[in-house]
């Protein structure tokens, strides 16, 4: 845009410094015209900083920019100017947007199919091709505007409508359509998308965790509410949303002992789901006295599940477990020298 820009200055000496004086509004009706009658000019012309004639052709046009009203030029340049569209160009964000963003802001504008997107359109505070590509992407029962503002990104909004499955299948009921609107309708101005998915996936039902004959004083933390209380209660991160994406994808279950304040956190390994004890934790994951976690280990593997001190040293998980730590196992009684390894190195 900015080489066509300049190459209609040679055509119609001053243009350049119209479009500059222009408001803002008015320049970003410029722009899509523009972008509608440059699109076959080539680069090499628009670089060539020579007359052609295909430069010398716009010349009605350039005419027509700066003597027809917004709304009129539109509607002669694009065939129409439909309802939002002419607001929709004056908002949008400084500097020239690409050509598809106008041309695909009047195709969706244009087209009645796309009626919410154009209600979302017409009252945001403003507009632009990342913008106008979230709205197309997203779900419509998450077009409105004070949700659609807060999405970030074209993947976000499609990872949107798969939470938005996901949250009906896991929170059951209670995430009905309506319940579902009036969330989306009322969010906060300090909540923000992940905040919201998380707060649904919180109110996950019952999750089918394993039978384990473990002491009366432990409970299964197998639902979201447990897991948001659990967390509050302990100080510990079990109400985020990847821990519980973690149960609910049977990846991790968590096991609380209401009389110690511990939490055992147990992990499905492999296609067999063979439960292994990962990690003991205390108030605010607080270390834990070594006679208490080998009192919790005693009472997991009572119950079939190992932690990995159980295994054999042969066995592939130890391995696997001793990885991380082998820098710190070199046997060596000396400090070591890392600036003496990276000499080496080089």
């Amino acid at each position: 845009m900015h080489d066509f820009i300049v190459a209609l200055d040679i055509v119609d000496a001053g243009f350049l410094g119209w479009l500059i004086r222009l408001s803002e509004h008015r320049r970003q009706i410029v722009f899509a015209v523009l972008s509608r009658v440059g699109a076959n000019i080539p680069r090499t012309i628009c670089q060539s900083q020579e007359v052609s004639e295909q430069l010398l052709a716009l010349r009605p046009v350039l005419a027509d920019i700066r003597q027809l009203r917004s709304s009129d030029l539109l509607a002669k340049y694009f065939g129409s100017c439909p309802d939002g569209f002419h607001g929709a160009v004056a908002k949008t964000v400084s500097g020239p947007q690409p050509r598809l963003y106008y041309e695909t802001l009047h195709t969706t504008l244009s087209d009645p199919e796309h009626r919410q997107i154009a209600k979302v359109v017409r009252l945001l505070p403003s507009c632009d091709w990342t913008r106008l590509r979230i709205l197309l992407a997203l779900h419509p029962q998450f077009l409105h505007p004070r949700f659609a503002a807060k999405v970030s990104s074209v993947q976000q909004a499609a990872d949107l409508a798969t939470a938005l499955t996901l949250i009906r299948q896991v929170v059951g009921d209670e995430a009905s359509d309506e319940a579902l609107t009036n969330s989306i309708r009322s969010i906060a101005e300090n909540v923000t998308v992940p905040m919201w998915v998380s707060n649904w996936l919180s109110r996950a039902k019952h999750v089918a965790y394993p039978q384990l004959e473990l002491g009366p004083d432990w409970i299964g933390l197998d639902s979201g509410r447990k897991l948001v209380e659990a967390g509050r209660r302990l100080r510990v991160c079990l109400g985020h949303t990847d821990r519980i994406l973690d149960v609910l994808r049977g990846r991790n279950l968590y096991y609380e002992d209401l009389r110690q304040s511990v939490v055992a956190e147990v992990q499905a390994v492999g296609p067999q789901r063979f439960l292994v004890l990962m990690g003991v934790y205390g108030r605010g994951n607080s270390p834990i006295p070594r006679g208490l976690r080998r009192e919790v280990e005693a009472e997991f593997l009572s119950a079939g599940v190992p932690s990995l001190k159980w295994w054999s040293e042969d066995c592939p998980w130890r391995a696997i477990e001793r990885i991380p730590n082998a820098f710190f196992d070199l046997g060596l009684d000396d400090e070591l020298d890392l600036q003496g390894l990276q000499e080496e190195a080089a």
